[in-house]
């Protein structure tokens, strides 16, 4: 996250992007700082029933399904060779297993991508919705799968939209792409932009959960692998206010003085602090190898 770390003075106006970026680490450094909020692809997880609460695992699952941890015995999904396979009871409703994110994190603003791998035989019916932590009254978005294969998507403001059809063995590696700041999901199936960026909710709830299910009267099982979820906090480049600060003697710096204003940011990719800046000298704290500094003196 680029955030402004101090006000320095300097003696001249200057623009100046300076790299501390070694080797192969120069051709990441426009990418933006991202957290990931869950990864699994439960390969950690012990075959059979999977646990609740803990890493990579559900914090809750219904009583209406299973959700088991087996070895995959086809080729179609991308894991290295498990699964969780999701299955149904005879009962007449929908059951999920939900997973959230460490810290009960909700984040309301930025992007939230989640990102899973589905195989699915025909005549299953699976299902993925999108909440808030700890409830269901924020509807993000419902994905389903239908017996017939027919991939269908309802928000809080559409109520059914077509995305394309699923064919039987086939495995569908699906994204979904929140921007919370502007209250909008596009989604995206095998790499294809199947669904623009479309409104969808648009309440005062932030993005908690995911839950995978699978609904009444299916005559078979979901298998789902990679579930990702990663969250890109809001970035600001500059941000002045353009009053004019109080004049202080001027200061020291790598051997230039000056009355001027000099604003520096800095990024560190896939940091989860902010370094510190101390003249002369340089960075005294980094949380990572890749920094870059842009000072803007006015």
């Amino acid at each position: 996250m680029i955030m402004p770390i101090r006000a320095l003075r300097w003696c001249a106006s200057l623009i100046a992007i300076c790299a501390f970026l070694p080797g192969p680490e120069r051709a990441h450094a426009g990418a933006l700082p991202s957290f990931t909020l869950l990864n699994t692809t439960f390969e950690g997880q012990s075959l059979g029933p999977i646990g609740t609460g803990g890493p990579g695992q559900p914090v809750s699952v219904s009583s209406v399904i299973t959700a088991t941890v087996v070895e995959q015995t086809f080729p179609a999904l991308r894991g290295i060779n498990r699964a969780l396979e999701i299955g149904h009871d005879a009962s007449s409703v929908a059951g999920f297993a939900v997973f959230e994110f460490p810290g009960d994190a909700e984040p309301g603003d930025g992007n939230v991508v989640v990102e899973v791998a589905l195989f699915q035989p025909i005549g299953a019916r699976f299902l993925l919705y999108i909440r808030e932590n700890n409830g269901a009254a924020a509807d993000w978005g419902s994905l389903s799968i239908a017996e017939s294969g027919n991939l269908n998507w309802s928000d809080s403001v559409t109520a059914s939209a077509n995305l394309g059809t699923y064919n039987d063995g086939e495995t569908l590696d699906l994204a979904l792409n929140f921007d919370l700041d502007a209250r909008t999901v596009e989604i995206i199936v095998d790499g294809v932009l199947v669904r623009p960026a479309s409104p969808t909710y648009g309440g005062p709830l932030g993005i908690g959960s995911v839950r995978l299910g699978i609904d009444r009267s299916t005559t078979g099982p979901t298998y789902v692998d990679n579930l990702r979820v990663t969250y890109y906090p809001p970035i600001t480049l500059f941000s002045d206010g353009f009053e004019t600060p109080p004049r202080s003697p001027p200061r020291a710096l790598d051997g230039l003085s000056s009355a001027n204003t000099l604003t520096v940011f800095a990024m560190a990719r896939g940091a989860h602090t902010v370094p510190e800046m101390r003249w002369p000298g340089g960075f005294a704290r980094l949380d990572r190898r890749s920094i870059f500094v842009i000072a803007i003196a006015l």
